[in-house]
């Protein structure tokens, strides 16, 4: 036995170890995992201790600047991350400190349009505190762009394990002060106010400890044509992500009031753990490896990227499965009664994010190939779809529409995504039709178990 355990941690060191892609990898889904995990616990006590210091409106309110300064963010992005993994000067300084500049403008420009745009979006929800939270709020996006560049050539090579530290000790320090801050404002400010500081820490822990390409202005013809020839797509996709990441928050918070909009954002942001941790997992290892090692050059590269994408697809089911399981009585147990309709919503927004778990893992094959037009394609068709899917749901069905619009938007955009990804053979069916029969299973489950709970949401 003690040799067997020996023999079998010999051979845990041995694919650990080393600077191989395949270590790397494994080595980098560990941190992600780690990292993922720990930031999850951390936001999970953050959630607790906040929702006991401040309204429900005040996640509300935070939910709208967060769905307005995301929407800006992702219309506005132009790849930079995406350009610096898969191009063949990702190494070349010019070409990192160009993109680095592209960064650093469009996080000026974005600051400047929110400014402008705050008392609209103001009157659009009929909320006048937005005229002055959004401004001041917008500096974020000015930090967001100072962002050292060394943290996406430390992507590129799949080097993890420090960005994930720094980046995990960064959300701690966030978490404190924004604990501490609501505790002497009681008031929306403090959620503004955490959020910048921990902004600031995080560039400056980032700067300090991340080894790499030292950040600096530069402006290179070429590099820039690439860039934005790569990235124009890209825009595009990310403009169209929009809908499909924040969507039903941007529409629910014209249809519903403030505190129903905070009790339904805080039961998405524990829906949403295992999809952040596919999308984590899918952009940090998934896309380098599609990169690296394509699943069409041969049918070796192909076999270990779907045992892969079983793997992740089976956690993030797992922890899906526990959130429809258990989604009522977690919300009771954890939070006070002024909370307690999230438990219905919990269960419904988890059941509704099952499709999009099957197929988080195709989007970047197109983008390994260089292919960011049919990337865009795959992306716009998927918001299109979850748009209508969400202003039929919302008007007809209020927060229940908004729940279960993925699923829905999801099953109509199926075939489009198979067209645009079997030729590069990333297609699985096999692995589709295992998960979607347990996307129903589980669907009968949650409804069966939390039937009073799901019937007491309102539907305005």
């Amino acid at each position: 036995m003690a040799r067997r355990s020996g023999a079998m941690l010999a051979s845990l060191k041995d694919k650990l170890t080393g600077d191989g892609l395949a270590a790397r990898a494994r080595r980098g889904s560990i941190f992600v995992v780690l990292k993922f995990g720990g930031a999850s616990f951390v936001r999970l006590l953050s959630n607790l201790v906040l929702t006991r210091l401040l309204f429900p409106e005040a996640f509300g309110l935070m939910a709208l600047m967060q769905v307005f300064m995301s929407g800006l963010k992702m219309f506005s992005d132009v790849g930079i991350k995406a350009s610096i993994v898969q191009h063949e000067r990702g190494d070349d300084p010019v070409f990192i400190r160009t993109a680095w500049t592209v960064q650093v403008l469009r996080g000026i420009v974005l600051a400047l349009i929110v400014v402008l745009a705050a008392p609209y979006v103001a009157d659009f929800y009929e909320e006048p505190l937005l005229a002055e939270l959004l401004p001041v709020a917008a500096l974020g996006l000015v930090l967001n762009g100072l962002m050292p560049a060394r943290v996406m050539t430390a992507s590129r090579h799949l080097m993890l394990g420090r960005m994930m530290a720094i980046q995990f000790i960064s959300q701690v320090l966030i978490v404190l002060i924004t604990i501490l801050l609501a505790w002497m404002l009681q008031s929306v400010w403090a959620l503004v106010f955490g959020n910048l500081i921990g902004s600031v820490l995080r560039n400056m822990l980032l700067r300090h400890f991340l080894t790499g390409i030292s950040d600096g202005f530069a402006f290179d013809r070429a590099a820039l044509r690439d860039l934005i020839g790569f990235g124009s797509f890209i825009l595009l996709s990310t403009a169209a992500a929009f809908v499909t990441n924040s969507g039903d928050r941007a529409i629910l918070g014209k249809f519903v009031e403030l505190d129903m909009l905070g009790i339904y954002t805080v039961a998405f942001t524990l829906a949403a753990v295992p999809m952040e941790l596919l999308r984590g997992l899918g952009n940090k290892i998934v896309f380098p490896l599609y990169s690296r090692r394509p699943p069409h050059k041969s049918d070796e590269n192909r076999r270990k990227l779907f045992r892969a994408r079983f793997l992740l697809t089976g956690a993030a089911f797992s922890a899906s499965a526990v959130m429809i399981i258990f989604g009522d009585p977690l919300i009771r147990l954890l939070y006070d009664p002024r909370y307690y309709l999230g438990g219905g919503m919990l269960v419904l927004i988890a059941i509704g994010f099952l499709p999009l778990l099957i197929v988080g893992s195709y989007d970047t094959i197109l983008l390994s190939n260089n292919r960011s037009d049919k990337h865009a394609l795959l992306v716009i068709s998927r918001g299109a779809l979850r748009l209508v899917a969400l202003l039929v749901g919302i008007i007809n069905f209020g927060i229940i529409g908004a729940a279960l619009a993925p699923a829905v938007a999801t099953l109509f955009h199926y075939p489009i995504m198979v067209a645009l990804t079997k030729r590069y053979r990333a297609w699985d069916p096999v692995h589709d039709a295992v998960f979607f029969a347990l996307t129903l299973g589980l669907m009968v489950l949650g409804w069966w178990l939390h039937t009073e709970a799901i019937l007491a949401i309102p539907r305005s």
